[in-house]
C-alpha cells in the first residue's frame, strides 16, 4: 500500500491535513475494495456447490454454505481492517502491528479452547472464533490509534480522488 509511504511523508513534514486525507482516503479505498469482494463472494457462492467443491458429504450443504460465507466475510473484514498496520508503520510504531497479531491469537486460542470444552462441536462456531478474534483485535488497535492520534481522525470531507490515485500508484 502506498498509504504507508505517503502518510509517513506527511507526518514527517508535519502536514496534518494531508495525513488526515491519506488516512480517510485509505480507509475509504479499503472499504470499497471490501464491498466489491463481498458482492463477488455472495454472488459467486450462488453458482458453487460447496459439497462438490470440498468433496464432502459429511457436512450438510446449508451448513457448509454458511461456513464458507462467514469465513469469506471475516477474511474480507480482516483485510479491510488491516490498513491499521500501515498507519502504525507510518507513525514508526511497528511493534503495535505485532501486538495486534498477538492479541488476536491469544483471543482466538482462548475461544477455541473454550469451544473444545463444549459438548457439541460445530465448525461454524470455530469460524466465528477465528473471525471475531481477528476483527476485534484490529478494531481495538484502530480505536487505540485514533484515540492517540485524534488530529488525523478520518472524515468524509477529506477523502480525495487525487490521493486515491497517489496511494494506489505505488
Amino acid at each position: 500500500l502506498g498509504v504507508r509511504n505517503k502518510l509517513a511523508i506527511s507526518i514527517s513534514s508535519n502536514d496534518i491535513d494531508s495525513a488526515k486525507a491519506y488516512i480517510s482516503t485509505g480507509i475509504f479505498s479499503m472499504c470499497c475494495i471490501a464491498a466489491l469482494l463481498l458482492v463477488v463472494l455472495i454472488c459467486g457462492l450462488q453458482f458453487v456447490e460447496p459439497q462438490a467443491l470440498f468433496n464432502t458429504q459429511d457436512i450438510a450443504r446449508e451448513d457448509l454454505y454458511s461456513i464458507v460465507l462467514w469465513t469469506g466475510i471475516f477474511v474480507i473484514m480482516t483485510f479491510a481492517l488491516s490498513i491499521v498496520n500501515q498507519f502504525y508503520y507510518a507513525y514508526q510504531d511497528a511493534a503495535k502491528t505485532g501486538m495486534i497479531s498477538v492479541f488476536g491469537s491469544v483471543m482466538m486460542l482462548g475461544m477455541v479452547y473454550w469451544l473444545t470444552l463444549q459438548e457439541s462441536h460445530n465448525l461454524l462456531y470455530f469460524v466465528f472464533a477465528f473471525g471475531i478474534s481477528s476483527v476485534v483485535s484490529k478494531a481495538v488497535y484502530i480505536a487505540y490509534f485514533f484515540v492517540k492520534n485524534s488530529d488525523v481522525f478520518p472524515s468524509i470531507s477529506t477523502i480525495s480522488i487525487r490521493k486515491m490515485y497517489e496511494i494506489s500508484g505505488i
